[in-house]
């Protein structure tokens, strides 16, 4: 209990990562004593050190045998300078180990690495990127069978070269480029399958206004291969296009004229759910004591509530063809129930049932989509995801087609958009949790890349702020407020899709804006938050980009109110997913019917005047699937209004 006590007290020291000086203190030292109260956090065991007055972090690291660099990088809090009164997690060295021993350590060539429990060779030879052979090598009394628990094992340590930001030059293949009017290094980096940050390592000092005429050094790289088929594989390379080289998109006439194309809808409509009639056995009869059973039946108009959202778009796929036909598409759609269920839809490919479709729109989950996208890609049928982020299921699918982009993608755009606002001060938060960290980890490089076709990267102010879940209100606004500054607009990108913290954390900076110019930026599932208070998002102009946006007094949205109000005598909601099903719908049958199931290759540059969004398909990777590039940027308005910033962020 006291552990627990201890692990939760440590959980909300703040995690503030930006760029500020700091002294300690400079009071005499005094003797200290080791603390005997130890954690485990993570698997690895810890020394809980309370600070007290006169302590430096010298005096702290001598105590406990650890150096500084490794208590500070432990404690971030110290970014602020150690003070009376702060607990200090202190990596726990054995006693055993003097400090004669510590100091004869050869730091320089080998990591000194405490196994944790359950930890293996294996695991740890994976962590520094070693073979188990090496640390076996280096560890002559170490028997790989028998590891003792808490052994502290020598990691031979990796010679890396840091990695710069990218203005080095490095001698590699190149090619000569001429710069065109017009053209800026974004559009060069772009043409050849290559990021700005490439180029800047061949041209050392290339500034961004570049002009026509100057010559500029383009590295010769390979297409990035994935993977290929092995000998077994039955997908042909071949089938990815029916068209050797480019295939016609512009001239190619209507391949699918007076065909009736064969459709699969999945989706999970749980119909054993929506039985019309079920068996109560909740009430017992007191003189038997056996259960009563009684056959309830359910009100006509009740549907099961997971059932609702899907049949809205089944009623969009409906409304598309209803379209559709009166232009000369017509399809024959088969329905499947797939629930949420891997064995239904399982079952359903062991069955034949798929077999002969011209097209499979769904299922909506990853686990069941996985099976029907590894079926379509053997028997090259044109698989689309029609609401699931997830883009794993495109990796050497030449068939798979996602119809809303990827969360990595939504946040590559925000780092895009951030850096054309170089000289604002950028502010990012999100959660202490690990996922949240690694994340924006992965989402810093994008903003390094970004930042890069603009200015230096470390001339940027980018602050990252970490929030730990059970961080004090009166902690979270200091941290917060840190970060801002008063004379520069400052851009708050809150990267999390928690409704809770979003909301905690909008409703935070809220108060703050009567000293500091914030505009806030946020994520799509923003837009389907029911609890935060929305006022917010129109008092801080939030953007954020979305792949789909309906304007209600557009034309097109207008037609669609009035033929689905005729249809089903009901308005469909903005954010409703019956758009989505009307779009896939219209875009697919529409592009079958111009190209043929060889329309891959036609993704890029279609468009179909039926549908209401504007969509562009490209590929992912050499051999895999396709994603759809487009994108909006919504802008929250005083005046409590939503209005595009551009009509579409295409790639």
């Amino acid at each position: 209990m006291v552990n627990r006590l201890i692990y939760r007290f440590l959980t909300i020291l703040s995690i503030l990562l930006i760029s500020l000086s700091y002294l300690y203190g400079q009071e005499p030292e005094q003797k200290i004593q080791r603390s005997s109260e130890k954690v485990i956090i993570g698997g690895k065991i810890y020394y809980i050190h309370v600070v007290e007055k006169g302590q430096t972090l010298y005096s702290i690291s001598k105590a406990y045998n650890v150096p500084e660099k490794e208590i500070s990088s432990e404690n971030p809090v110290l970014v602020t300078g150690l003070q009376a009164g702060m607990v200090l997690k202190i990596p726990f060295v054995p006693a055993s180990v003097t400090n004669t021993e510590q100091e004869a350590r050869d730091t320089q060539h080998y990591i000194y690495y405490r196994l944790a429990v359950g930890e293996t060779l294996f695991s740890v030879s994976r962590k520094y990127g070693v073979t188990v052979d090496e640390i076996l090598h280096e560890n002559p009394d170490l028997s790989p069978d028998n590891i003792p628990a808490d052994a502290e094992i020598r990691i031979p340590r990796k010679k890396i070269v840091p990695e710069h930001i990218g203005f080095a030059v490095q001698e590699e293949p190149s090619r000569m480029h001429h710069v065109l009017p017009g053209e800026t290094l974004f559009s060069i980096a772009r043409k050849y399958g290559i990021t700005v940050r490439d180029i800047r390592k061949l041209n050392k000092g290339l500034k961004n206004d570049i002009v026509p005429g100057q010559e500029i050094r383009i590295p010769s790289k390979e297409e990035n291969v994935q993977s290929f088929p092995s000998a077994n594989d039955t997908v042909h390379i071949q089938a990815v296009s029916a068209y050797p080289g480019n295939m016609p998109c512009d001239t190619t006439g209507y391949l699918g004229a007076d065909r009736v194309w064969k459709v699969a809808l999945m989706l999970p409509f749980y119909l054993k759910e929506n039985e019309r009639s079920y068996i109560d056995s909740s009430t017992t009869d007191p003189s038997t004591g056996k259960k009563i059973r009684k056959i309830i039946t359910r009100d006509p108009d009740w549907i099961y509530p997971p059932t609702i959202n899907f049949l809205s778009f089944y009623e969009g796929v409906m409304l598309a063809l209803d379209t559709l036909g009166k232009t000369g598409i017509h399809a024959q759609v088969s329905v499947f129930d797939t629930e949420r269920d891997i064995s239904v839809v399982d079952s359903l490919v062991k069955t034949g049932a798929l077999d002969s479709m011209d097209l499979i729109i769904g299922p909506v989950y990853p686990v069941t989509l996985s099976v029907i996208a590894q079926f379509g890609r053997m028997r090259h049928i044109p698989v689309v995801s029609p609401l699931s982020r997830r883009d794993d299921f495109l990796h050497f699918n030449p068939f798979a087609f996602q119809f809303r982009p990827s969360k990595k993608l939504e946040q590559r755009r925000m780092a895009n958009y951030l850096a054309r606002n170089f000289d604002n001060n950028i502010v990012v938060i999100h959660t202490d949790d690990s996922v949240a960290q690694k994340e924006y980890n992965r989402i810093k490089d994008d903003l390094v890349e970004a930042f890069s076709q603009y200015v230096h990267p470390e001339d940027a102010s980018i602050k990252e702020v970490v929030v730990p879940q059970l961080l004090s209100p009166a902690d979270t606004m200091n941290n917060i407020e840190i970060s801002l500054d008063k004379y520069r607009q400052n851009i708050v990108w809150v990267l999390s899709d928690q409704e809770g913290f979003v909301s905690e954390i909008v409703s935070r900076l809220s108060t703050l804006m009567k000293n500091y110019p914030i505009q806030l930026a946020g994520s799509s599932d923003w837009r389907y938050f029911e609890n935060v208070q929305l006022e917010y998002f129109y008092q801080m102009n939030l953007h954020l980009f979305t792949p789909q946006f309906i304007n209600p007094n557009g034309k097109k949205e207008k037609l669609f109110f009035q033929r689905f109000r005729k249809k089903y005598y009901t308005d469909p909601a903005i954010l409703s997913i019956a758009w989505d099903g009307y779009d896939i719908a219209a875009y697919f049958l529409s592009i079958l019917n111009k190209y043929g199931t060889a329309f891959a290759d036609c993704t890029g540059s279609f468009y179909s005047p039926i549908c209401i969004g504007n969509y562009q398909f490209k590929r992912t990777g050499w051999f895999s699937g396709f994603m759809n590039q487009i994108f909006y940027m919504l802008q929250y308005n005083k005046n409590f209004s939503v209005s595009l910033v551009s009509d579409v962020y295409k790639p």
